[in-house]
């Protein structure tokens, strides 16, 4: 299962942020200036935003089966400026 971990500083136990059924894979994330990290996953294809608070939302589901960083900036980047 795809998950995203935090460590909040050296020492802590990491916490899960992020999963979702389906997701095997994150292929790449970036985090934008607001806390949002943006995650590319598989096998689905799919982009996620992940809020600060940790609320997962479906941004859109890519023909590409491994969406890479590139996908991941660009939607970070879109979202960020509406």
């Amino acid at each position: 299962m795809g998950q995203i971990l935090r460590i909040a500083k050296p020492g802590d136990k990491p916490t899960e942020i992020f999963s979702s059924k389906g997701v095997q894979y994150i292929w790449a994330m970036c985090q934008a200036t607001d806390g949002t990290i943006y995650a590319a996953t598989g096998p689905n294809g799919q982009l996620f935003a992940v809020s600060p608070d940790g609320k997962p939302q479906v941004l859109f589901k890519s023909n590409e089966k491994q969406p890479d960083e590139h996908d991941a900036r660009r939607e970070g980047s879109a979202f960020r400026r509406h």
